[in-house]
């Protein structure tokens, strides 16, 4: 809604309400396939006035709220079993977290516009509050190294994971000023300075608690961490046309961006102090330990587990940059070439163990307790690359756009839910992101057909064929020994190679056999293997998508006929590798194809469709 309070003032409102029902897949067996309920919520007021014609200030309030609750399951069987894992292999279970989520955030903006000559400055001014509101149903966990030992029913650790609902706080606090410079014709500049400061979340109970590895557990309600108060993020771009004819223009920018910090990152510290509610027993403590039936280690001693986060905490930021030329190659075709690059600091790493066993022994710095994970911001990232598009604008019936990418993706950070081959020293993962993609081509087009002389308008005329193409080099693979070198009850390194043999079959089999088994091995003692992260590649993707449409006029009326015909040629998109420990059965083997959730449809489909236009 929009209201005119007056010729210089506007008032505004936005609501909307978004309530889904998802379907949470994570088995195949009965009550496996769980109803996910979630209500996302949105509003927002504004408030616009307008002093002159150079000069206009506008005020927000911003509501939104998302309630989503995504159980294991609802089958009470089915959340009694064990979260079961087995290193390299899927789950066996339910969903890993039965969790119940609320999230609401605050948030009031105020931007003021001046226009001044040359100069078209911005103030502005963001204030959120969060509340995160979490809580974890009991579930029994249950870790397996490899096959072999699931086989002998011989778990690396057993545990139990839960707690009531927990209520985190933080505040973030954001500033700005920027100035948009039309310093000549062909030059012009932006320059902004943005400042961040955000308070240090907060149990709504004052039940938050940190752990020192000097001091101890802090008291119930003491403040977490300590947080920056210099995180200035400057911004510099420009755009130059050094030539008469307009045809050229050459872009620049650089700009660093800090990361705020989300509280649900520390969501376990209120229960630090309460009831112990999160523990695990590894088979360090006891070497007899058994899965099934899952032990009571809750009545084993040094086995309750503790959330730690660096005290001095350093926000994550990403220094941005990029510098690209573009050029009219003709009428309505435009050439881009362009460089863009980013670094990382202080990225979060996953979580670092702080009562760690000492190597070979069931020996703990801390006894009292057992794991203690430690949340540090210590990592680095980089990526480069080169870009390319080519752009047709619609002239002769034809558009079309296409775009390459070179790129690489590196850094020490493992993906969520995923460890360091050592988590005392992230450096020896600085490798190829998981995610990295180093080659990747689309384009798209759509044709207009001219009409066939000869036939009848109807049939002849409104003809259109259209088609987006995307292919991509494979994702990384990292090569595991599910094994434990460093005997301290942590089976997260990579293999080592075996000298001499190819890593790579002779004749390399996709999906069938995409490495070869006999060229890797478990590390020796005392160090973890030296393959690197992110050292092969998994499949290539190519998917082409086609559609023909047939407009049809009838007086003022418009009908469009569409057929589309999705990954046309039923090209297989396979996965990863499912199996990537050092153990026989499917290494080297994707089981699998890519899913539609994220990717594009993994089998030919089609459909039609009618378009009425009126």
């Amino acid at each position: 809604m929009d209201y005119d309070l007056s010729d210089k003032d506007r008032l505004s409102a936005r609501y909307s309400a978004n309530s889904s029902l998802t379907k949470t897949h994570f088995g195949v067996g009965t009550g496996q396939i769980a109803p996910s309920d979630g209500l996302l919520q949105n509003a927002k007021i504004t408030y616009t006035r307008t002093f002159n014609p150079t000069l206009v200030n506008e005020a927000s309030f911003a509501f939104n709220r998302m309630h989503i609750d995504p159980r294991g399951s609802i089958d009470p069987t089915v959340t009694a079993f064990p979260v079961t894992s087995v290193g390299g292999m899927a789950g066996i279970g339910p969903a890993l977290f039965d969790l119940s989520m609320v999230g609401n955030s605050f948030t009031s903006l105020d931007t003021l516009s001046w226009v001044n000559g040359r100069n078209q400055f911005k103030f502005g001014t963001q204030i959120t509050r969060n509340q995160h509101n979490k809580a974890l149903f009991q579930q029994k966990l249950v870790s397996y190294a490899n096959l072999d030992d699931f086989t002998r029913n011989s778990p690396s650790s057993v545990g139990l994971l839960g707690y009531d609902r927990t209520g985190l706080r933080n505040t973030y606090y954001n500033f700005f000023v920027e100035d948009n410079i039309q310093a000549t014709r062909k030059l012009s500049v932006m320059a902004g300075l943005r400042y961040q400061f955000e308070t240090s979340p907060a149990d709504a109970n004052n039940r938050q608690a940190n752990f020192d590895p000097v001091t101890g557990l802090d008291r119930p309600g003491a403040q977490l961490m300590d947080m920056p108060k210099t995180n200035f993020g400057p911004r510099l771009s420009f755009a130059y046309s050094p030539f008469a004819s307009g045809k050229t223009v050459v872009r620049g920018a650089y700009g660093i961006y800090y990361v705020n910090f989300n509280a649900t990152l520390v969501q376990n510290t209120p229960i630090n102090t309460g009831r112990p509610t999160v523990v695990s027993l590894t088979r360090v403590q006891e070497p007899n330990l058994v899965g099934f039936p899952v032990p009571d280690v809750s009545s084993f001693s040094g086995v309750r587990t503790l959330s730690a986060v660096q005290r001095d905490w350093n926000t994550p930021y990403v220094q941005n940059w990029n510098f690209n030329i573009q050029q009219e190659l003709a009428a309505n075709l435009r050439l881009q070439v362009g460089y863009v690059g980013n670094k990382g600091t202080h990225i979060i790493t996953p979580a670092m163990e702080l009562n760690r066993f000492s190597p070979g022994t069931a020996i703990r710095p801390h006894p009292e307790f057992g794991s203690i994970s430690y949340l540090r911001a210590n990592g680095i990232s980089n990526y480069n690359s080169m870009q390319v598009a080519l752009t047709k604008r619609l002239s002769h019936r034809l558009q079309f756009n296409v775009n390459y990418t070179w790129g690489h993706a590196l850094d020490d950070s493992p993906p969520i839910f995923s460890a360091n081959s050592d988590d005392h020293n992230v450096r020896l993962d600085y490798g190829t992101t998981e995610s990295d993609v180093k080659h990747l081509l689309s384009f798209d087009y759509v044709y207009e057909i001219p009409a066939a002389r000869g036939l009848p308008r109807w049939l002849s005329e409104g003809w259109q064929i259209n088609g987006l193409t995307e292919m991509r080099a494979g994702l990384p693979i990292n090569v595991m020994c599910g094994c434990d070198p460093l005997h301290v009850s942590q089976f997260n390194s990579r293999a080592d190679f075996v000298p001499g043999a190819p890593p790579l079959p002779s004749a390399v089999d996709i999906p069938n056999r995409q490495l070869n088994f006999a060229a890797f091995t478990a590390p020796p003692d005392g160090r973890i293997g030296n393959v690197a992260r992110g050292a092969f590649r998994g499949p290539a993707i190519y998917n082409f998508d086609f559609s023909v449409f047939k407009k049809f006029q009838i007086e003022r009326h418009q009908f469009q006929f569409r057929a589309e015909f999705f990954n046309i040629f039923n090209t297989p998109q396979f996965n990863l590798p499912g199996s990537i420990t050092v153990s026989p059965g499917n290494f080297g083997v994707s089981t699998s194809t890519l899913t539609t959730v994220s990717n594009f449809g993994t089998q030919r489909q089609i459909q039609f469709g009618l378009r009425y236009n009126f």
